[in-house]
C-alpha cells in the first residue's frame, strides 16, 4: 500500500468526503474552465440578483492548483482531527451547515458596512474557497484540544483559544490579497457554535447515537473510515456561555494592550531609578538608573568587599536577587583579549569611513539637490516635447527629402523641401538662421530610401 493510500485510508469519513467533493470540482474546472466569476460569492449579486448558489459554490469552488491545495491540506490536517472528537455524523452536519452559515455571515457584515458606513467595495467584491470553513473547524478543535497553547508557524506561542485569532491576523500580513472577512466569517460562526449559539440547528448527540445505531445506517457504519459519535462531544458540561467568553476575550484584549503600552513606555522612557535601584554593577561602581549619590555609595560598597549587588532602601530583604554572573566581574582588558581569539575577528583599519578627503555635510547636500534639479529639468523638458513636439525652430534643419515635408515645418517649407530634392538636394536643407551649422551631418542613409523601398 502507498504512502497515499495510507494517508486516505487513515482519514476520517466526512473529511474525506469533503475533500474528495473539493477536488472533483476543480477537476470540472480545470476541464471546462467556466467563468469563475459566476460561482464566486458576491453580496451584491446575492442580494439584488438573487443569485442563492453562490453561498455553496463559492466554498467549493478555487482560484488556483496552490489555493485548493494549501485548502486541502488544512482540511486534512484539521478535520481528521476534530472528527475524531465530534463523529462522522455531526463532523458532517458541522461542515453544511459552516458552507451556509459562513457565507450568510459574509453577505450580512457586507450589507451592514454598506448601509450603515456607505462602503461598498465589500458589496461588490468576489471571493471563493474552502478557507471561511476551515477557520470554523479550526475554531472548534482549538477550543476542544487539551493543549493549552500553540505555535504560530513557529515563531511565537499564543493560547489556544486565541489561535485562530491569531492565525487570521498573520495570514493577512503575509498574504493581503486573501478575504479578510471569509476568514473572519468562518471564525465568527465557529465561536457562536462552540458556545451553544447555534445548537438549536444541530441533533444531540444522543439522538444521532440512536439514529446511527439504526439499520438504515448499517452500511455507513461499516465504511472505512467512520467514526462513531462520541457520548460528549463540543455540548460539554463545563463548556462556558458566549457572555463569559466575550468577557474573557476583551479581558485578554484589555491585558495585551496594556502589556504593549507599557512595552512602548520601557522603550522611549527607561524602566526608571526605582525599578533598578536594587541592580549594581560593581566594577563599574554605578547602578543601573540610578543618582550619582548611589553610584558613590555603589563604589563604597566595591571598595569594602561588596558583592556587586547593593541592597538599600525597601528591597534590603530582597533574597532573590543573586549578584551577576562571574563573567561581568572580568576586566575589560580580558574580556577583549578573548574576543580578539575569536575566529573571524577583523581588527580595526587605519583609515575607516572617517578620511581626509571625506567631503562635509553641506557639500554633499548642495550635489544631491543639483543632482535632484537637473533631473527634474530634464523630467521636464522630456515630458515637453512628448506633448508639445520640438518645434518649427528646433526642427527646421531637417528634411525628409523622399517624403518632401520638414518635421515640425509649414506647407511652404515643405514645397521648398520638394524643390530641393528634384534639383538633386541632400535630403537635409539648409535654410533661414542655421545656414553655417556645419555639426548636421544629414540623416541616416536608411532614412533616404523611398517611401515603396522602405
Amino acid at each position: 500500500m502507498s504512502r497515499l493510500q495510507e494517508t486516505l485510508a487513515s482519514t476520517p469519513l466526512s473529511t474525506r468526503t469533503i475533500m474528495a467533493i473539493c477536488i472533483l470540482t476543480y477537476i470540472y474546472q480545470f476541464l471546462s474552465d467556466p467563468p469563475l466569476h459566476n460561482f464566486t460569492m458576491c453580496p451584491r449579486n446575492v442580494l439584488y440578483l438573487n443569485e442563492y448558489y453562490r453561498f455553496v459554490t463559492s466554498a467549493l469552488f478555487h482560484g488556483s492548483l496552490m489555493h485548493i491545495g494549501m485548502n486541502m491540506m488544512s482540511t486534512l490536517a484539521i478535520g481528521s482531527m476534530l472528527e475524531k472528537q465530534l463523529g462522522s455524523i455531526m463532523m458532517g452536519i458541522t461542515i453544511l451547515w459552516g458552507i451556509l452559515l459562513t457565507s450568510t455571515v459574509y453577505v450580512f457584515i457586507s450589507w451592514v458596512l454598506h448601509l450603515v458606513f456607505g462602503y461598498e467595495k465589500m458589496m461588490l467584491q468576489h471571493s471563493l474557497g474552502f478557507s471561511g470553513v476551515i477557520f470554523q473547524l479550526s475554531v472548534l478543535e482549538s477550543n476542544m484540544s487539551p493543549n493549552r497553547a500553540r505555535s504560530v508557524f513557529g515563531v511565537f506561542q499564543v493560547s489556544s483559544r486565541m489561535y485562530p485569532w491569531a492565525l487570521l491576523v498573520v495570514l493577512q500580513f503575509i498574504m493581503p490579497q486573501i478575504s479578510f472577512l471569509g476568514h473572519l466569517a468562518g471564525i465568527l460562526v465557529g465561536t457562536l457554535q462552540y458556545y451553544g449559539v447555534l445548537d438549536v440547528l444541530f441533533p444531540s448527540e444522543t439522538y444521532l447515537q440512536e439514529f446511527e445505531m439504526s439499520d438504515r445506517l448499517e452500511g455507513l457504519r461499516r465504511q472505512p473510515g467512520y467514526v462513531m459519535v462520541p457520548e460528549m462531544g463540543f455540548r460539554r458540561e463545563n463548556r462556558p456561555d458566549i457572555r463569559t467568553a466575550m468577557l474573557t476575550g476583551f479581558g485578554c484584549i484589555a491585558v495585551f494592550m496594556k502589556n504593549v503600552c507599557e512595552t512602548i513606555k520601557v522603550c522611549i522612557f527607561g524602566r526608571g531609578v526605582d525599578a533598578n535601584a536594587n541592580i549594581q554593577l560593581s566594577e563599574l561602581g554605578a547602578a543601573w538608573g540610578s543618582s550619582h549619590d548611589d553610584a558613590a555609595v555603589a563604589a563604597n560598597t566595591t571598595a569594602t568587599g561588596g558583592a556587586g549587588a547593593m541592597i538599600r532602601g525597601n528591597v534590603e530583604d530582597d533574597e532573590e536577587w543573586v549578584g551577576l554572573p562571574a563573567a561581568i566581574h572580568r576586566s575589560t582588558e580580558e574580556m577583549l583579549e578573548g574576543l580578539r581569539r575569536q575566529p573571524g575577528y577583523v581588527m580595526v583599519p587605519e583609515m575607516g569611513f572617517r578620511r581626509e578627503n571625506r567631503p562635509d555635510i553641506r557639500t554633499a547636500m548642495l550635489t544631491g539637490f543639483g543632482c535632484i534639479a537637473v533631473f527634474m529639468k530634464n523630467v521636464c523638458e522630456t515630458i515637453k516635447v512628448c506633448i508639445f513636439g520640438r518645434g518649427v525652430d528646433a526642427n527646421a534643419n531637417i528634411q525628409l527629402s523622399e517624403l518632401g515635408a520638414a518635421w515640425g515645418s509649414s506647407h511652404d517649407d515643405a514645397a521648398v523641401a520638394a524643390n530641393t530634392t528634384a534639383t538633386g538636394g541632400a535630403g537635409a536643407m539648409i535654410r533661414g538662421n542655421v545656414e553655417d551649422d556645419e555639426e548636421w551631418v544629414g540623416l541616416p542613409a536608411a532614412i533616404h530610401r523611398s517611401t515603396e523601398e522602405m
